[in-house]
């Protein structure tokens, strides 16, 4: 990511001892939060103190990782330094800037946790634990051996590309990015007017520790269409997982060919498309959620209200 490691901390009202030894992943995050929110309409009189959740998927902290840390010797003493590289005050850190009062996690399921955070608050709003919630996701690579380490493992592709659906595909590659997506329960109808069901499941036990289980798949699959209580002759695009390696690609398809293509075929004109954006973008690694439901809105062709750049926020 380009200027990852600029950050306007007075705007935040952060000061530059605090900034200075802050994980830029901290930083991004309040600009991603600020940005989603005030795109929503949503100004500081009406945030703070509001019942407003705040959901992240997060993995790692390259920033201050033992004695690889990317911290300054003269700045490691810092009292900051603690606040200033943990996961759990990564969330914390925007509902504390924005005086938000509703539920605030740092959610780690590794390539699923920002579509994890995006099912956690969708749930709060549903029990009524928040009345709006934002959901983030958010990875930097700022270390070589986290990268390394995966190379030597075979997970990543030697040609530098993921080749999602191709026979050729070797492995994925490891991408920097971040986003939020502002959620909130429909005034009046007490429906969710854009995430209509989701599920949460597991691989349980598979071949290894990292390989995926298609039978756990079709369940979650399942799950998913039924919580939202949609059939499968209504489904228009699906977007995979998708990552280009030769044992994840052709076990999710299967699944999705099982559980969602044959039912549908058997409805005259049932068409689904799918896609996989990791072959345009890589692999977000724990915010890939975030690129995975942006595709799926371009597709769907829901506009995003946006803020202009040169527009204060009151």
């Amino acid at each position: 990511m380009h200027g990852a490691e600029w950050f306007d901390n007075s705007f935040f009202n952060v000061s530059a001892a605090e900034a200075s030894v802050m994980d830029p992943q901290q930083r991004l995050l309040l600009e991603l939060g600020y940005t989603a929110l005030h795109g929503a309409g949503l100004t500081r009189a009406r945030l703070v103190s509001s019942d407003t959740g705040v959901y992240l998927g997060i993995q790692a902290i390259d920033w201050t990782v033992g004695s690889a840390t990317l911290l300054p010797p003269s700045r490691r003493g810092s009292s900051y330094a603690v606040t200033g590289g943990t996961l759990s005050v990564a969330a914390g850190r925007l509902s504390f800037v924005l005086g938000l009062h509703g539920p605030c996690m740092s959610i780690d399921t590794a390539c699923s946790a920002f579509h994890v955070a995006v099912h956690t608050g969708a749930q709060a709003l549903r029990a009524q634990e928040c009345n709006r919630a934002v959901a983030l996701g958010i990875n930097l690579t700022l270390l070589p051996a986290p990268t390394l380490a995966c190379a030597a493992a075979g997970m990543l592709s030697a040609r530098g590309r993921c080749q999602t659906f191709d026979a050729a595909a070797d492995g994925y590659v490891r991408s920097e990015g971040g986003g939020a997506l502002a959620l909130g329960a429909q005034p009046g109808s007490g429906a969710w007017p854009l995430v209509a069901g989701s599920a949460v499941r597991q691989d349980g036990r598979s071949a290894s520790l990292t390989a995926p289980n298609g039978s756990a798949q079709k369940v979650l699959l399942g799950t998913a269409l039924y919580v939202a209580g949609v059939g499968t002759e209504q489904l228009r695009y699906v977007e995979t997982h998708g990552t280009g390696t030769a044992l994840g690609d052709p076990t999710e398809m299967r699944a999705i060919a099982e559980e969602l293509i044959l039912p549908a075929s058997a409805h005259s004109g049932a068409r689904i498309t799918f896609g996989g954006v990791k072959a345009n973008l890589g692999h977000l690694e724990p915010a890939a959620g975030v690129a995975g439901i942006a595709r799926c809105c371009a597709q769907m062709r829901i506009a995003s209200p946006s803020p202009s750049p040169s527009q204060p926020w009151p």
